[in-house]
């Protein structure tokens, strides 16, 4: 606020009023104005608010290391400050990009140590265009120190680590001066003063967590003294205080850990009662998920205090808990905004909690390469001692817990050689190590555990990875599951699709990519989006396999065309190691070979808890394996559909189940179930020659690849047994008959070819004596229960068998419900499209059923 906005505000006041004498002790305390305030103000009424318009104008404004990492970021800092900060702001500023690290490094190391960091910072100094000699001779002289006091062995850590913030705020101190803007070095060792001698009242008072612990060792009324006197001191001059450092007891060096800026920010934010800090950083405000990790991540407008704390303890990089516990004391708001986008959008943090944002989740956090500890045999004063060294080690842990009744003590940290070292010095030489390298997942908004729908979602998608742990944080706007760091990235992504975008479906594992499975492929993905819209989740095909090749991703396979001559080798079934991933974890497995070796392994895929949809009939018509398949599938709660593998899109299997579940009792099924052999007999004529139909249905794909399959009658056959079991007729016996001589399917496909004449000579025998009876050709199944027969025969063209449309399936029930009147659903039998159309009904059931 400048001179004459103040002098605007206070004019509205009457002099003498308490109003008067209280705005103006502010705005000379804080250097808005100088003078005589009786005889600078004229006599006005009171009018609008002005007393919250004049206090605590003032702002802070973080920048942190990568803001200030080379030229380019350096300028756009300054350009911000000019552009975004008022003259009397207060700047706080991290080390210039990895000059912390640097300076680890460079204390680890022999020789000269600090090679790399005075290149890099010269380097940086000379980029820019202003006297800088005196700013490099106060760097020389620093360097000068440190190697002194590394020749003499007085050298340590700390020590050397303050420095990365002094040499970054002198840089832009510098920088700010040649644009002609009033500024201020400051350095925070002379602000901030941490008393670390009485440590024991914070373990006497149970204050030891990764919230209180260095807020309770700030020297509160040492700081306000002295930022009140730098202030006074410096009027209408902004102040470039370095973050990070202070000063222990005995004026020792001593930093304030990871994102100790951050806390820099915020502890001047509660002592000047300041009502606005910016964080600006690399990211533009808090995101749903790391943007980094999940492409989707969006940015989040606005949190509540309660819900950033909770975010910060779970191991969030963009605030640490240390940054939160001051904002907690007083009432402020922070922004979290980019240094490098223009855009003025960001992430707000204040103490608001919005009705309407209750019960639900606004980010989610992962902290990785976590090891969990177990102490045991100690009592819970000793628990809060190993907490407190730990925390005084500037190691932060996770999920912690104190178990009364086993005296034992649990808890995460990423830094496990270090913990064990405190351990072992404070006697306890034997933890048990558990769970090594896993993640905590933290979902967080506010009131989420009021929310049982919020848990299930979360609980449900963590099931189907390797769920170590549940936690129920503190902070009752959290919750937290552990699992392996291999498996954090997929379930991060599971989660932020469920509650931020369309939730994933169950992976899809489609077997067989012949002319069904093509089909197939192409009806999910021709309506994807209508489909994902009515089931509410994202359609996920993680693997396409047929003979020769598969494809496997695990994000979901969505180029198109699908290509497998790109995939991978599956002579052998290759693709079952992509499945090893999914043990006991949901899968679906959609079958649509014909194939022996893929039927063997139904059972196994039952046991690992997949759901199963067929339309391979193999499984389905062997009563001994199926019933045991199925008894496995229905003791997890799975599914087994199987609808295409009698009737392809025609609901045979679903209407038995109805009518028998709702009282009835069939008597009998028959029908003509083959659509490959209604074309062929209702083409049939005097005049064309059956071969030929044969190869014009085998082009279409109403036959099977080797037509034999069909001409055999084995298709029928396990369509039958399919429809018999279900029914419950498993002792009946079986009376089968080919649809053709079976000398004639002997041999190899060419030897069958080369015996068209004979095939045809065949049929038109058939074909005449049919025509002469008045009547035709029907390959008919019937089931009762005490027989099962297929059997080509001469029907009555006044029979329901014998008018049916080329390729028609037709079922007939008779049950006692349908004595007189049979039940009759016929429709298309034979073909990819219908048959991949029943499948992808099953598969729309399954999803919205489990």
């Amino acid at each position: 606020m400048s001179d004459n906005t103040a002098i605007d505000v206070i004019d509205t006041l009457k002099p003498g009023s308490i109003e008067f004498s209280e705005i103006s002790r502010q705005l000379v305390s804080n250097s808005l104005v100088s003078g005589p305030l009786e005889t600078i103000f004229k006599s006005r009424e009171i009018g609008g608010d002005p007393l919250i318009q004049a206090i605590n104008t003032r702002q802070v404004h973080k920048f942190g290391g990568s803001s200030l990492a080379d030229t380019n970021a350096l300028n756009k800092v300054v350009q911000i400050i000019e552009e975004q900060t008022s003259k009397n702001d207060i700047i706080v500023v991290s080390a210039n990009g990895k000059m912390t690290d640097k300076l680890v490094s460079a204390f680890n190391t022999s020789g000269d140590k600090l090679a790399t960091v005075k290149s890099f910072y010269t380097e940086l100094v000379h980029s820019f265009d202003f006297e800088h000699e005196k700013l490099l001779q106060d760097f020389e002289n620093d360097i000068a120190a440190i190697y002194q006091s590394d020749n003499n062995n007085e050298l340590k850590e700390r020590d050397l680590l303050v420095y990365g913030e002094i040499w970054s705020a002198r840089l832009l101190c510098a920088l700010l001066k040649n644009k002609s803007h009033t500024s201020v070095f400051v350095d925070a060792r002379n602000i901030f003063v941490v008393d670390l001698s009485d440590t024991n009242n914070l373990i006497n008072n149970n204050l030891i967590n990764n919230n209180l612990i260095n807020n309770n060792l700030i020297n509160f009324e040492f700081s306000t003294q002295k930022l009140d006197e730098i202030i006074n001191a410096n009027p209408k001059a902004r102040l470039i205080v370095t973050g990070y450092i202070a000063s222990d007891q005995y004026g020792n060096n001593y930093n304030f850990g990871r994102n100790g800026s951050d806390y820099t920010a915020t502890l001047i934010g509660q002592i000047l009662n300041i009502k606005q800090i910016t964080l600006w950083t690399d990211v533009a405000g808090v995101f749903t998920a790391d943007p980094n990790v999940v492409k989707n991540a969006t940015p989040i407008k606005q949190l509540s205090l309660c819900e950033m704390q909770g975010l910060s303890e779970l191991g969030s990089n963009v605030l640490h808990p240390k940054a939160i516990e001051p904002l907690l004391n007083y009432s402020s708001k922070v922004l979290i905004k980019s240094a490098f986008n223009d855009s003025k959008n960001g992430t707000e943090i204040n103490q608001k909690v919005h009705s309407q944002e209750q019960g639900l989740i606004k980010t989610i956090a992962v902290k990785s390469n976590l090891n969990k500890i177990h102490i045991n045999n100690i009592s819970e004063l000793e628990s809060r001692i190993i907490q407190k060294n730990i925390l005084l080690q500037q190691i932060n842990f996770y999920a912690e817990h104190y178990n009364k009744t086993r005296h034992q003590l649990s808890f995460y940290v990423e830094e496990l050689d270090e913990v064990l070292l405190i351990l072992e010095s404070l006697g306890f030489s034997s933890p048990f190590i558990d769970h090594k390298n896993v993640s905590l997942l933290s979902v967080v908004g506010q009131d989420i555990r009021q929310d049982s729908a919020v848990i299930r979602k979360v609980l449900t998608q963590a099931s189907n990875y390797e769920l170590l742990e549940i936690y129920y944080p503190s902070n009752s706007h959290c919750l937290s599951v552990i699992v392996p760091d291999v498996q954090s990235k997929n379930l991060l992504q599971d989660l932020h699709t469920t509650f931020f975008e369309q939730p994933p479906s169950i992976p899809i594992f489609i077997l067989g990519y012949g002319n069904i499975g093509q089909q197939f492929v192409h009806l999910l993905t021709k309506d994807k989006v209508k489909i994902e819209k009515m089931l509410d989740c994202s359609l996920s095909i993680v693997s396409i396999s047929n003979s020769k090749k598969y494809l496997f991703d695990k994000n979901g396979i969505n180029s198109t065309p699908i290509n497998l001559d790109l995939g991978e080798d599956n002579t052998d079934n290759q693709f079952i190691e992509c499945l090893n991933n999914y043990y006991g974890k949901k899968a679906i497995i959609i079958d649509l070979t014909a194939n022996q070796k893929i039927a063997s392994l139904y059972l196994r895929f039952a046991q690992n808890n997949w759901h199963i949809i067929s339309a391979n009939k193999i499984t389905g018509s062997n009563f001994d394996l199926a019933t045991v398949v199925e008894k496995e599938i229905q003791s997890r709660d799975n599914y087994w559909l199987q609808n295409t593998t009698a009737g392809a899109g025609l609901p045979i299997q679903a209407s038995i189940k109805n009518l028998t579940e709702s009282g009835d009792v069939i008597q009998s099924v028959s029908g003509i179930f083959s659509g490959s052999l209604s074309w062929l007999f209702s083409q049939l004529n005097e005049t064309q020659k059956f071969s030929s139909l044969l190869k014009t249905a085998q082009k279409k794909a109403l036959t099977e690849p080797d037509p034999r399959d069909d001409l055999s009658g084995k298709d029928v056959l396990r369509k039958v047994k399919i429809i018999a079991r279900e029914l419950g007729y498993t002792s009946a016996k079986e009376e089968f008959e080919p649809a053709i001589k079976k000398e004639l399917l002997e041999g190899t496909l060419e030897d069958f070819w080369s015996r068209h004449d004979k095939i045809d000579e065949y049929y038109s025998k058939l074909f005449k004596q049919a025509r002469e009876q008045n009547s035709v050709l029907c390959y008919v199944a019937t089931i009762t229960p005490e027989l099962l027969k297929v059997k080509l025969e001469i029907v009555n063209t006044n029979h329901a068998f014998a008018n049916l449309n080329p390729c028609d399936n037709i079922f007939q029930i008779q049950s006692i419900w349908y004595a007189a009147n049979p039940l009759i659903i016929q429709g298309p039998g034979a073909g990819r499209e219908v048959t991949a159309a029943g499948v992808l009904n099953d598969l729309i059931y399954l999803l919205r059923n489990c």
